[in-house]
């Protein structure tokens, strides 16, 4: 009941607050126009992601959208489960993916999963929490910060030397 009361609470508040920040959103447009398959690993709920993906018109950018909540996860972030799950109907292996994540809980995940990482922490109070730290590529203020083009060379980068 707490949940669905939590979900219930959230969902009113981002359904009138989610905006998507033009920065993701054409690193998203530079992933998907390169052939990259892409996924939403959240621990929000289903529910919730269905809608804000909709409602964001961001559902078309993913290949899979998976949430902590769903039943094949055992545990949420800091585990890595929802990511190993995600890299797994993605078909590759954690090593192969990059995490794009905002929560120090996030980034534990990813580097759990043994997935590089991109940080751009969504609270950047300093100091910053040191979980940021073990991200490949940390953006230390923020979205203010986030540079598309940075992030997609970094993701290349990776991905060529690794094939």
């Amino acid at each position: 009941e707490l949940l669905e009361r939590k979900n219930a609470h959230y969902l009113a508040v981002a359904k009138n607050n989610t905006q998507v920040f033009p920065e993701m959103k054409k690193f998203l447009v530079l992933l998907k126009e390169n052939g990259y398959k892409l996924g939403l690993a959240s621990g929000s709920s289903p529910h919730i992601l269905d809608i804000l993906l909709k409602k964001t018109d961001l559902i078309g950018f993913f290949d899979v959208v998976l949430s902590s909540e769903s039943e094949n996860i055992k545990n949420g972030k800091p585990h890595p489960d929802v990511y190993l799950e995600a890299a797994k109907m993605l078909k590759f292996s954690p090593s192969e993916c990059t995490a794009v994540e905002d929560s120090k809980y996030g980034v534990e995940a990813a580097k759990n999963a043994n997935m590089s990482c991109i940080a751009v922490p969504y609270v950047v109070d300093k100091p910053l929490h040191p979980s940021f730290y073990k991200a490949d590529l940390l953006f230390e203020n923020g979205i203010k910060e986030f540079k598309s083009e940075v992030a997609f060379n970094y993701v290349r980068e990776g991905f060529e030397n690794k094939n």
